[in-house]
């Protein structure tokens, strides 16, 4: 059977078949805004690099949550590869600084606790109310 152009035209009773799918080209980039890749970052950028330098800045206010950023933000680096200065950095300082301080409050704590006792010491005989001098400073007995 043909039409009347003379092209053949199958029979009615059978089923033609669909066309083809069209054909895609995978996606090749030229198109793409300069500098980002794929999955919407920038490519080539270190995902912890603003967690680091966030945790290096935090170290110096509040050295525990600078540790912790700095601890993500260098993992995330490690993870994609990459190298992050600033989070080595927060977590050294944060480090330090958490030391130090744990450090100044146990001397604190013993120095307080040495001048309670001393002033003990000096009261222990004195009737409570009277006034004492420790060191030049006047002191009121519990």
């Amino acid at each position: 059977m043909t039409d009347n152009s003379g092209t053949p035209v199958p029979p009615s009773n059978q089923p033609s078949s669909p066309p083809p799918a069209p054909q895609y080209q995978p996606y090749q980039g030229e198109h793409a805004p300069s500098g980002y890749n794929a999955q919407g970052g920038v490519a080539g950028e270190d995902p912890g690099k603003t967690l680091g330098i966030i945790g290096l800045v935090l170290a110096f206010v509040m050295a525990p949550a600078g540790l912790v950023v700095s601890i993500i933000g260098q993992v995330r680096s490690k993870n994609a590869g990459f190298k992050n200065g600033f989070a080595t950095a927060g977590i050294i300082v944060s480090s330090v600084l958490i030391v130090l301080g744990i450090t100044i409050a146990v001397l604190f704590a013993l120095g307080i606790g040495a001048v309670v006792t001393q002033f003990a010491e000096v009261c222990a005989g004195v009737p409570s109310g009277e006034t004492v001098e420790v060191e030049g400073v006047s002191v009121t007995c519990p």
